[in-house]
């Protein structure tokens, strides 16, 4: 469901953690990979009511920030056994993240913490996440990825319109025998979508990013969406969506040798997704459909990257 930003789910609390009081009691399992590079990797959490509050524990989320900052190091550790406590009531939530990982064995360390706060009331929300400490070591390389900041503001527009913005800013380093080199974030995205279509949503949203590593590397976005989820049957939801970039899509690595250094306009990133879920009792079976990126579609393709809901 791209850019559905009106969703609110197992996910979606690591935007906004006042979504954990919308979505009750229940115990969620997504099936992945058992090591800290699997795509997908294993993951999951119960909530329930506690000391008056809604709480929760949920154990192995990756930081997508901290994986895209890593990425770029010339000898990093992702995080290792995350954990993440929820707390909510009133419309409110917080939660801390941390991880803190060492094998002497391969001279490999790993620390991050993390802290959120969002509110969710009268079809208005607020959320911000600020990462404090994210440090790997490996060998003698370190790769430093705080502070980082993001925020989020979401408002419903009368019956059927939603409006959303975020912001990101961060900074870090990447420590290598080579030589030193700073990280600095910044992004911003506003967007608008309509659901006066029963079951379906659509809109447009406005993105730019910039990294400074070395030299610049940015990207600006004009992307037109639309989805569905509807009911087939009773126990059977169908989920779909499209995206694509309209008209004012570039991007320029600063970093490349010409020609490769150049703005690139436009460039195709029509994407589909779509997916499955199904019902009973108060089980849901949720799933990729893999064939929504290859056209073909057959058994080894309904219900990959699945997640398995008990709400109870």
């Amino acid at each position: 469901m791209q850019k559905a930003e009106f969703l609110k789910d197992s996910q979606t609390v690591f935007e906004n953690p006042a979504h954990v009081n919308s979505l009750g009691k229940y115990l969620t399992l997504e099936m992945g990979g058992s090591t800290n590079t699997a795509a997908p990797k294993a993951e999951g959490g119960l909530f329930g009511e506690e000391l008056g509050a809604n709480m929760g524990v949920y154990v192995g989320h990756l930081s997508p920030i901290q994986q895209s900052l890593r990425a770029g190091a010339v000898a990093s550790e992702n995080q290792n056994n995350p954990v993440e406590v929820f707390y909510a009531k009133d419309g409110w939530g917080a939660s801390v993240a941390l991880s803190n990982s060492e094998d002497k064995t391969t001279d490999v360390k790993e620390q991050y913490l993390a802290v959120r706060y969002g509110v969710d009331r009268d079809g208005m929300e607020f959320s911000g996440t600020v990462e404090a400490i994210a440090v790997t070591e490996t060998g003698t390389d370190k790769t430093v990825g705080a502070p980082y900041i993001t925020l989020n503001f979401e408002k419903e527009m009368g019956a059927t319109g939603y409006f959303f913005s975020k912001f990101n800013w961060g900074s870090g380093k990447y420590e290598a025998a080579a030589g030193d080199t700073d990280v600095k974030d910044l992004g911003a995205e506003v967007g608008v979508l309509s659901r006066q279509i029963k079951n379906v949503y659509y809109g447009v949203s406005l993105a730019y990013a910039k990294r400074e590593l070395g030299s610049e590397i940015t990207a600006l976005n004009l992307p037109i969406f639309a989805g569905v989820e509807a009911e087939v049957t009773s126990w059977a939801v169908v989920r779909a969506s499209v995206s694509q970039s309209f008209l004012l899509s570039s991007v320029q690595d600063k970093n490349q040798a010409a020609p490769a250094d150049g703005v690139i306009t436009n460039k195709n990133d029509t994407t589909v997704a779509a997916g499955v879920g199904l019902k009973y009792n108060n089980f849901a079976l949720d799933g990729v459909v893999a064939g929504s990126t290859t056209g073909q579609i057959n058994g080894n393709d309904v219900l990959t990257q699945a997640s398995i809901t008990y709400n109870f």
